[in-house]
């Protein structure tokens, strides 16, 4: 029964480090750029409400 499992899993590819690496360097990449987009518009929005003074 475990063995089935770990047929199915994919386990038991002959090249199985040239699936994992790619899809863990997506995974990183990903999130880094995710962290970036993230960080720039935080950056940007705090730009925008520096530059616009309320009127008094």
């Amino acid at each position: 029964m475990v063995f089935d499992v770990l047929i199915h899993t994919g386990s038991e590819h002959p090249d199985l480090l040239w699936v994992l690496l790619p899809a863990f360097i997506t995974f990183v990449l990903g999130i880094g750029i995710g962290l970036f987009t993230r960080r720039r518009s935080e950056s940007e929005t705090e730009a925008r409400s520096e530059t616009v003074q309320p009127e008094q």
